[in-house]
């Protein structure tokens, strides 16, 4: 019998292929979802910064032109934390799409491979059959041999 050889190895291959590149575009979107996350930690420590100069400013000498100036770095902090955290939301959102996708591909992958072993063994199976008929006509031979010979 001849050796196994899956007629869809390619497919297999492709789908390894594709996996593989699905895997890189999840890595490359975890890396931006937390770089998103630290810029808005970052961000949200700034804002508390202001914040709390603001207040400092407030509460002690009043110097309008600084407490006005202060407010409005607070105010600014503030619409960038929002900013922020609207590219947050879009990271994770990205990040739950390729995740979503390497699951498929993953599920292609591994149909291959359980298609790929239930071939093999099928292929196995019918070696096996095939050199059982073989030893089972080489018995029937030695038998009939062996009767013939005791009949003489």
């Amino acid at each position: 019998m001849r050796a196994f050889r899956f007629e869809l190895e390619r497919v297999r291959r492709v789908r390894a292929v594709q996996e593989d590149a699905a895997q890189g575009r999840m890595a490359l979107a975890i890396h931006a979802a937390e770089g998103e996350r630290r810029r808005l930690q970052d961000l949200s420590g700034l804002q508390d910064q202001w914040r709390d100069q603001w207040m400092d400013r407030v509460a002690g000498l009043l110097d309008v032109e600084h407490v006005r100036w202060c407010r409005q770095q607070y105010a600014a902090s503030v619409a960038a934390v929002r900013r922020q955290a609207g590219a947050v939301a879009d990271a994770e959102s990205c990040l739950e799409s390729r995740r979503v996708e390497l699951v498929e591909a993953r599920k292609k992958r591994r149909l291959m491979d359980r298609l790929r072993e239930r071939r093999l063994l099928e292929h196995r199976q019918r070696a096996e059959r095939q050199e059982q008929r073989g030893l089972d006509e080489i018995g029937t031979q030695q038998h009939h041999a062996k009767s013939q010979a005791e009949r003489r």
